[in-house]
């Protein structure tokens, strides 16, 4: 039973955080409704940690890790820019796809 009220109040800590993160990053859309914050509350963290991991998939792949090597020791590297550019556009058109699938009128 602690184990469960422990993983309870980590859980609420950290969704407390992304949720800050989130409402900065949204300011000044925010649910309006009581069970708009629910959901927010809920899925905070979860959208938090899987934009996390696409973010370590994207740019620790290995090909991410050899444009890394080609271009070490060099402060600026135009293919490591083009490669993040390109990566975060492929990013973007996929998210855009789905919310377009999916109805979403204010994207």
């Amino acid at each position: 039973m602690y184990r469960i009220i422990k993983f309870i109040g980590w859980y609420i800590a950290l969704s407390v955080a992304a949720i800050l993160g989130m409402l900065v990053l949204a300011f000044p859309d925010y649910p309006n409704t009581q069970s708009g914050w629910l959901w927010f509350f809920v899925l905070a963290l979860p959208v938090t940690l899987v934009g996390d991991l696409i973010g370590e998939f994207t740019f620790r792949n290995r090909v991410a890790q050899a444009i890394l090597e080609k271009s070490q020791g060099k402060a600026f590297s135009l293919l490591r820019i083009l490669y993040g550019l390109i990566a975060m556009l492929i990013l973007f058109d996929i998210v855009w796809t789905l919310a377009m699938h999916f109805g979403v009128n204010k994207v």
